[in-house]
């Protein structure tokens, strides 16, 4: 079993915006193994130098794509996926949006996933009959101490 896979990363900055450009070309060689032939994200944020550099704000998107292709289907019975050639999965955009806030040591992250779900687009899936996940706040804090 071969797996053929061309993967390139380039981050483009101009001026305070930041463009994080992700892509993956992949051919398998049997058709036992399936995969998308491309996969590829972009993250675009704006970088913002807050109170004389005391802290540091970036709003941002990311986004993800990548081609239909008959991705593995899964029996919950016997807890395992296995082949099928019924129903394709992919080719959609899935975006999310977020809030980095650093303040010194420490780090707050605000995140909404799957925007598409606030326009009521359900028609697309990750595994056949199991929709993606739905729409959803995420937040987090993270805090250096000194070592």
């Amino acid at each position: 079993l071969n797996v053929f896979s061309a993967y390139l990363r380039k981050l483009i900055n101009i001026g305070n915006w930041s463009f994080d450009l992700r892509g993956v070309y992949q051919n398998a060689s049997n058709s036992a193994l399936r995969v998308p032939e491309f996969a590829g994200d972009i993250s675009i944020y704006y970088t913002k130098d807050l109170f004389k550099k005391a802290a540091i704000l970036q709003p941002g998107v990311d986004v993800f794509y990548n081609t239909s292709y008959f991705g593995n289907a899964y029996m919950p019975a016997i807890k395992s996926f296995y082949l099928q050639d019924e129903k394709k999965v992919g080719d959609f955009l899935y975006t999310d949006i977020f809030l980095n806030l650093q303040i010194k040591r420490a780090r707050l992250f605000l995140k909404y996933i799957n925007l598409a779900y606030l326009f009521k687009d359900f028609s697309y899936v990750t595994v056949p009959s199991y929709p993606m996940q739905d729409g959803g706040f995420r937040f987090g804090l993270s805090w250096m101490f000194y070592d």
